[in-house]
């Protein structure tokens, strides 16, 4: 990754003097004077913090403040710090489609609509049979369009509400499927 000295570091926003973020998706602690147990003031020495898999994957770094701790996303501490605040209806948008790499070059602010788009550029999008709660697969909803048996046959034959049948032949879903 390169030298330590090439890694630029900005305060996180909201937690200016407590903590930093790096452009390569780095958060660590700041050094300073925190109370111990006994009341006396402790020096702290800061540290890169331990990150982890959030929700759908996307990094995690819990940080306090005031004794209050929150569990924040990776991508929107270095998107605030290096970009700026996230604009009216943004969110964040990885460039090569890696929930992981939080670097500040992989990352920007953007639309629902243009992060959908980049799902389906780089294959992450879960649609169809890839959806986790999927119950069908798409030669089974193939079948469904090409049939003209009424929605409770396949309702029965494949355990799923009629209402699906239904939405699947107006192509209200799996409308992907040609």
């Amino acid at each position: 990754m390169g030298d330590m000295e090439d890694e630029r570091w900005l305060p996180a926003v909201g937690f200016e003097g407590l903590y930093s973020v790096s452009d390569r998706g780095r958060v660590r602690g700041e050094d300073r004077f925190v109370t111990s147990r006994w009341g006396t003031p402790k020096r702290q020495r800061g540290q890169i913090l331990k990150q982890h898999p959030g929700p759908h994957g996307y990094m995690v770094v819990t940080l306090s403040i005031q004794g209050d701790s929150r569990p924040l996303f990776v991508h929107s501490l270095v998107l605030k710090a290096f970009v700026g605040p996230r604009p009216d209806g943004q969110e964040t948008c990885h460039y090569d489609g890696v929930n992981t790499n939080n670097s500040a070059s992989n990352l920007r602010w953007g639309t629902h609509t243009s992060n959908c788009a980049d799902k389906l550029r780089h294959g992450t999008d879960q649609r169809g049979e890839s959806h986790p709660r999927a119950k069908l697969n798409e030669l089974q909803v193939r079948s469904i369009l090409a049939s003209r048996e009424p929605a409770r046959v396949f309702s029965v034959m494949y355990g799923i509400a009629e209402s699906v049948i239904w939405k699947i032949r107006k192509r209200e879903i799996w409308a992907h499927i040609k």
